[in-house]
């Protein structure tokens, strides 16, 4: 993906599951906006690798912090849909977001707006468990071309097929990350 102009900070996993202490979060979140911030092009995108229970289940979402008219946004994606803080990890995940926003607004000095990129939408993964990084992978090669709403629109039009993800899938174990639009 690199070779095609899609740089994705992949970082290690964040255990998502438990309350983490506000040092482990500013010091995420710090993490976070450093690494977000210092692009020359947008938008940015940095993969959130969640343990999110204590059976290590993994789940993969994506930040993208792109330049929008007056100011910023920061987009959070997940393939299984709208995050609900009924749910801990999901939970979490929303307040290191909340953590995230004043510190990229200092950052970058200026407005930094929030976007679910899927509130109110669908899940798209209508195959199963164990793709979240094929799905996040195929949103983040949509949206280096593409608006989020054109993005959703694309995802909403042509449901994944379980040919396709398991093609993506594929292409991730082998490491010849491409875009596949």
């Amino acid at each position: 993906m690199v070779r095609q102009g899609i740089n994705i900070i992949n970082p290690p996993f964040i255990n998502a599951y438990s309350s983490l202490g506000s040092r482990q979060r500013t010091k995420m979140s710090n993490t976070i906006v450093e690494a977000i911030t210092h692009h020359e092009s947008y938008p940015a995108f940095y993969m959130l690798n969640l343990v999110i229970d204590d059976k290590s289940v993994k789940h993969s979402m994506l930040l993208v912090l792109d330049k929008i008219d007056d100011g910023y946004v920061l987009e959070l994606f997940d393939s299984n849909g709208e995050l609900d803080r009924d749910y801990i990890w999901e939970d979490n995940v929303l307040t290191l977001i909340d953590m995230i926003l004043p510190s990229l607004e200092t950052e970058l000095e200026t407005t930094v707006s929030f976007a679910e990129v899927r509130a109110g939408l669908d899940c798209i993964n209508t195959v199963g468990g164990g793709n979240c990084d094929a799905l996040t992978l195929y949103y983040a090669s949509l949206r280096t071309k593409l608006s989020m709403s054109q993005s959703n629109d694309i995802l909403d039009e042509s449901p994944m097929s379980k040919k396709r993800i398991d093609s993506i899938n594929q292409i991730i174990r082998t490491s010849k990350l491409e875009t596949w639009i």
